[in-house]
């Protein structure tokens, strides 16, 4: 196994779980893309379009602060060997930055739980 992309998918799996507790907070960037600083690393969400089988390719890359020069950058077909569902873990990643850089997880939530409360099955969440 290659040590390194498992260290990649480690340190993947671990971003979405703090963001999923809401302990990472991104920021909206250019182009579509979310962000968020650890440790003197922005870390870059991005989606590119027309990936491998026309899919689209879920993107994260590393820059140093402040100078944004890139460090490293992997997709989630990447990852694939070591991580064999990384293309849903990155794609609800980017889904979760995006809704937590955008300000609407809460509206969401609140919307969901709002709703929720007339669903005739009545199974509590």
């Amino acid at each position: 196994m290659d040590t390194e992309k498992e260290q990649v998918a480690s340190s993947l799996r671990g971003l979405h779980a703090r963001t999923v507790k809401g302990v990472t907070s991104w920021h909206v960037g250019e182009d579509d893309r979310f962000y968020t600083d650890n440790k003197g690393v922005r870390i870059v969400m991005s989606m590119r379009t027309g990936g491998e089988f026309d899919a689209d390719d879920y993107v994260v890359s590393f820059f140093s602060l402040p100078t944004l020069e890139l460090i490293f950058e992997f997709t989630d077909v990447d990852l694939k060997e070591v991580l064999p569902k990384s293309y849903l873990l990155m794609r609800d990643l980017f889904q979760q930055a995006r809704l937590s850089a955008r300000g609407f997880k809460s509206l969401l939530d609140e919307s969901l739980a709002d709703l929720a409360r007339d669903d005739p099955d009545g199974v509590p969440f």
